[in-house]
């Protein structure tokens, strides 16, 4: 078939219906011209497409040559043993060390560093277990570290665009921090894991949450684990508290909901301040879920297939999770469980101010004399702890311990520091009273009337304290 739509002998040389046999062989060559045409079209469109990508491979951008970055004659290029990291860069002439809450970086101890990271966030995830995902067998795309002698500051992430997968590039200083280092190599894994299986070279939209959540954990084991200094081993340290920060935080704030959490740029600084610690518990309690480390590794690796990843969480956790307004009451009641405080519960400032105010005053009837009915006054907590005896002394303080302990669910956040600073001089003070009293004839010991005017003036400070919270709380 021609390109008019009329059916022509290629070679044919016998005459047409006129006679003329020009307009068969014209014909004949037009053909020959338009079939040689479609067939090495694709050839040609293959070979432009594989040149400049051959282009793009050999540019500075793709880390190809380590000269062409200015990286000097004697840059160094070190591949991990898991081959998923390059590092280039200079050895360190210094001697590698932390100073100043920063490390002098060597491409070697860098490579052996991202693998262990690599190995940690693998760990969290499930991925290194042995029913780990089958997409994880798709190889991964690489992640190119630079190692810039004459930058002091600034670290950039870039995305990569390769043939078959979509690697990224991180240029770093000379030195960096061990919390800068992770937390753009966990960017980095994430990002690559999630464009494992993208169509595009469009990079995954990630939450906040889940990225910023995953860090926090990470830091929440050792940074040592991660092997930032030389010759140091393999060591991952279990901890009985890993969430001992998001704990400390969510003492003296109010956690952030699901849906403040899905939109960090909306809030406002003093919100902003808990999102780290209520990522870190988020995605904490999404791990612990049944199959919940397998349903977030699903969620990462199809977020580049939804139009959000609001989609891609609810479609890996569909399990659990009916909706949004599901997962606001499943958060909702995972920080009541963890911190033993419901929001809906607590006190107002004032309130809260009121009762603690009133722990300082303690209520005694007073006898004037035997044939009339005692008056009742208020003494203040610094004569009870100077004046009165231990066996009068003591079940006074101890209930003014526990009613505190006992409080703490219901104070409102600002007075919660308060509420447990006072505790604390109540408990110590008791506790070494006693010690006092159990300690042997002839031995140093600390002079009561010391360890009373302490108390006293730590309770004073409480006080300040206290007042200071309500004046601003009053001017506000």
């Amino acid at each position: 078939m021609n390109p008019s739509g009329k059916n022509c002998p290629v070679f044919s040389e016998s005459p047409d219906e006129t006679g003329e046999k020009g307009s068969i062989l014209s014909c004949s060559v037009a053909n020959v011209r338009a079939d040689l045409t479609a067939r090495l079209y694709p050839v040609v469109r293959l070979f432009l497409v594989a040149a400049a990508w051959t282009a793009f491979f050999v540019s500075p951008l793709f880390c190809a040559e380590p000269q062409s970055l200015g990286l000097g004659p004697n840059a160094l290029t070190v591949e991990s043993r898991s081959k998923q990291f390059v590092v280039m860069g200079q050895r360190s002439g210094e001697r590698i060390g932390i100073q100043n809450g920063r490390i002098q970086l060597d491409p070697s101890l860098l490579a052996v560093s991202c693998d262990r990271i690599r190995e940690s966030l693998y760990h969290e995830l499930g991925f290194a277990d042995r029913n780990r995902p089958a997409w994880l067998e798709i190889p991964p795309g690489k992640i190119y570290l630079v190692i810039h002698p004459t930058r002091s500051e600034g670290i950039e992430l870039l995305q990569v665009q390769g043939v078959r997968s979509i690697s990224y590039r991180i240029d770093l200083p000379r030195s960096v921090s061990p919390e800068q280092l992770l937390e753009v190599v966990v960017k980095a894994l994430l990002l690559e894991v999630a464009s494992r299986h993208a169509t595009g070279s469009v990079a995954a939209e990630l939450p906040g949450w889940m990225v910023e959540g995953l860090i926090a954990l990470l830091k929440s084991n050792s940074l040592k684990a991660f092997g930032l200094q030389p010759n140091t081993p393999i060591q991952m340290e279990i901890l009985l508290e890993p969430n001992a920060f998001v704990r400390q935080q969510l003492q003296n704030f109010q956690a952030l909901t699901f849906e403040e959490l899905s939109w960090p740029q909306n809030l406002i600084p003093a919100r902003s301040k808990i999102f780290e610690a209520c990522a870190q518990l988020l995605v904490f309690k999404l791990l612990q879920l049944p199959e919940g480390k397998k349903q977030m590794g699903r969620m990462l690796v199809t977020i580049p297939h939804f139009w959000n990843w609001q989609f891609a969480f609810l479609k890996a956790f569909e399990s659990h999770f009916d909706n949004t307004a599901a997962v606001e009451k499943w958060w909702a009641l995972q920080v009541i469980s963890f911190t033993g405080r419901d929001p809906s519960q607590l006190w107002s400032s004032q309130e809260s101010f009121e009762k603690i105010a009133a722990l300082f005053r303690i209520p005694v009837d007073i006898h004037m004399m035997a044939q009339k009915m005692p008056a009742r006054k208020d003494v203040g907590l610094d004569e009870v702890i100077v004046s009165w005896n231990v066996i009068r002394q003591t079940p006074v303080l101890e209930n003014i311990a526990f009613q505190l302990r006992s409080m703490r669910v219901r104070v409102a956040n600002e007075y919660l520091p308060i509420c447990d600073e006072m505790r604390v001089v109540l408990e110590n003070f008791l506790l070494q009273r006693e010690s006092l009293s159990n300690t042997r004839k002839g031995a140093a010991q600390t002079n009561p009337k010391v360890l009373r005017q302490t108390a006293v003036k730590k309770l004073q400070a409480v006080s300040d304290q206290l007042q200071k919270i309500q004046t601003a709380e009053n001017k506000g």
